[in-house]
């Protein structure tokens, strides 16, 4: 992540940093570089064109801007890694203040049955995911939200409903890895780098599997769940993908991670 990345890592936490620092922009530019050398990666490791997905957000000026307000007022860095056949963006966000990363993914929740139904039903999306991934689940028309470990919820659906208003329709279940940052340098064991690449193929691996349809007949579902059941009735909408094969770096991305 460059020379300036100690310096800025540990001014994140000390809420020292500020957006003009010049530390600050050679970073935002190195964790782009990083993105783009986790989604060759990952092209290479699925046989699949992953790619960064970057939104709306305008030009590399305003995404490095956007990047660089974010790190210093949260001291936080995040991206997206859009792959074939999933149903949402793969999320990375790296915690400096925290020393931890998380990456995660969102699954819009049905629009139409009781809450507990849909609960069910977006734990059925997860199949035979590690049970030691962390659930989480958001509601309409708040910020409240609901969490506890997928075997946890697994057993006991129940816990991930509102603890304000049990009634309160979910949006969204979010499934997340959380592991500490790495803080060597370089890209092997133990560097932020290695680890973070590590991380995102190992929710990847955890989360390969096929997405299913509701099983409440004649159930309507609109938005990113009717898109998620469509998908599924067809046998190619995946969690997160259905393939880990780990090779050897392309020139490419060797090219790329001489940058990062």
């Amino acid at each position: 992540m460059g020379d300036r990345w100690v310096r800025v890592r540990d001014g994140a936490r000390s809420g020292t940093l500020r957006a003009s620092d010049p530390e600050v922009g050679s970073v935002c530019e190195r964790w782009e570089d990083f993105l783009d050398y986790l989604a060759l990666g990952l092209s290479q490791d699925l046989g699949r064109d992953v790619r960064v997905w970057r939104g709306r957000k305008g030009d590399s000026a305003d995404r490095l801007a956007a990047l660089a307000s974010e790190l210093t007022d949260s001291g936080t860095l995040s991206g997206s890694l859009r792959i074939p056949d999933a149903v949402a963006p793969l999320l990375i966000s790296a915690d400096l203040r925290a020393r931890q990363v998380t990456t995660n993914v969102t699954l819009d929740a049905p629009r139409a049955g009781r809450p507990l139904a849909r609960i069910n039903w977006l734990l059925r999306q997860l199949g035979d995911a590690s049970p030691n991934l962390r659930t989480e689940v958001g509601f309409v028309g708040g910020r409240e939200t609901s969490a506890v470990l997928l075997v946890e919820a697994l057993e006991n659906p129940r816990q991930l409903l509102s603890a304000l208003d049990p009634k309160h329709e979910p949006r969204t279940l979010s499934v997340a890895l959380v592991r500490p940052m790495g803080l060597k340098r370089g890209k092997g064991q133990g560097s932020f780098v290695g680890d973070t690449r590590k991380q995102v193929v190992g929710l990847l691996s955890r989360c390969r599997t096929s997405v299913e349809g509701m099983a409440t007949e004649g159930a309507e579902t609109s938005g990113g769940a009717s898109r998620n059941a469509a998908a599924a009735s067809t046998g190619t909408a995946t969690v997160l993908g259905d393939r880990t094969r780990l090779r050897g770096g392309s020139r490419t991305e060797r090219s790329i991670a001489e940058r990062v």
